[in-house]
């Protein structure tokens, strides 16, 4: 990760770090051993392997997307599995999400982000990082990544843990905004025949 390039936000402190120092970057000396990591990349894979198969049963068999699904640019089968009820949750929260489940940027899968508009105040992300989140900001229009990493490689678990993301995010009092149906993401989520 270019920490470089990412503000951390502490929410103790009410400035924002272009440079974080070491204590703001997250620790990694807690990693799981490399017989756990294996199975990360495994679940990792068979989750991924069994959603495309979900994708293109969806793309057969009923092509038409629901408004949820429209507002998303993506159909529910294209949201992996272990974070799909609780991005919709999340959605319906009126929070903006742009990519979640396992990180691309993490080749065993063992930290679950999630991406998109997301603009807290300091007491949602005190929370977050109560309940084991963590919350960078890459910008001046808001939140923009959140992660956390899973205990255990148990699909059920990671389950759970997101939807208790979509729980403790509050509710902005209106869905989220639609994705630009022009989009590149859009076109690819709903090809025209």
């Amino acid at each position: 990760m270019l920490y470089n390039l990412v503000m951390l936000v502490d929410p103790s402190e009410s400035e924002r770090k272009t440079l974080p120092s070491a204590l703001d970057i997250p620790s990694y000396s807690d990693l799981p051993d490399e017989e756990t990591l294996l199975e990360f990349a495994s679940l990792r894979e068979k989750v991924l392997r069994e959603q495309i198969e979900e994708v293109e049963k969806r793309r057969a068999s009923n092509p038409t997307p629901d408004e949820e699904e429209l507002s998303a640019a993506a159909y529910r089968e294209q949201i992996e599995p272990q974070c799909r009820e609780a991005i919709f949750k999340i959605r319906r929260k009126g929070h903006d999400t742009w990519s979640s489940g396992f990180s691309s940027g993490n080749k065993f899968g063992n930290r679950q982000v999630l991406e998109g508009d997301l603009k807290f105040d300091q007491p949602t992300v005190r929370l977050l990082k109560k309940n084991g989140y963590v919350v960078y900001r890459t910008g001046l229009l808001g939140y923009h990544s959140l992660n956390f990493r899973p205990q255990n490689p148990d699909l059920q678990e990671i389950t759970a843990k997101w939807n208790e993301l979509a729980d403790l995010l509050p509710d902005l009092g209106h869905p989220a905004l639609p994705h630009v149906r022009d989009s590149e993401d859009y076109n690819k989520a709903f090809p025209s025949k």
